[in-house]
């Protein structure tokens, strides 16, 4: 994302400052950081300051997991009021991989999420799915295998998301 001309808001990083964690290594239970709550917290003001850079004039994308169907909708309304461009990531991977991911973040620490294993289980668990309505905006994104799905009309977009893709493998 840093190689595209857009500000990039990391929900991982907005929720740990939003809870007050400014620290490296300080951390509240992932139980905690993690429920709905702080979850909706986090998804308010990460539209909330979407929608000031877009007004600003400036391209945004918001580094979120979005597995709730009224997160993306309020998203997309307000790139919608701010007449700007709205795509939605679909990025998707095995289980596994995904389990293996959070091991090996884990063991290399520094990074700004503290998901673990009981989080995405719960993730899982509590995704929605994409509606046909928001298929329309999707680029699905095997990150596994770096191979993505472009919807009608964003072909564009999935060239420069699996260019960055390819880079960072």
């Amino acid at each position: 994302a840093e190689r595209l001309p857009a500000f990039r808001l990391r929900a991982d990083l907005e929720r740990k400052r939003l809870a007050g964690i400014h620290e490296a290594g300080a951390a509240l239970p992932a139980a905690e950081l993690y429920g709905p709550a702080r979850t909706a917290a986090t998804y308010r003001y990460l539209a909330d300051t979407a929608e000031t850079l877009l007004r600003a004039g400036h391209s945004v994308i918001v580094d979120a997991t979005f597995l709730k169907r009224e997160y993306r909708c309020e998203h997309r309304q307000r790139a919608e009021r701010c007449r700007a461009a709205f795509a939605i990531l679909d990025c998707r991977a095995p289980v596994d991989v995904l389990r293996a991911r959070i091991r090996a973040r884990a063991a290399l620490g520094g990074d700004p999420s503290d998901a673990d294993e009981a989080v995405l289980q719960r993730q899982i668990e509590g995704e929605e799915p994409l509606t046909a309505e928001e298929l329309r905006f999707a680029l699905g994104v095997d990150t596994a295998a770096a191979r993505i799905e472009a919807a009608p009309g964003l072909p564009e977009l999935a060239q420069t998301v699996l260019d960055c893709l390819r880079d960072e493998a």
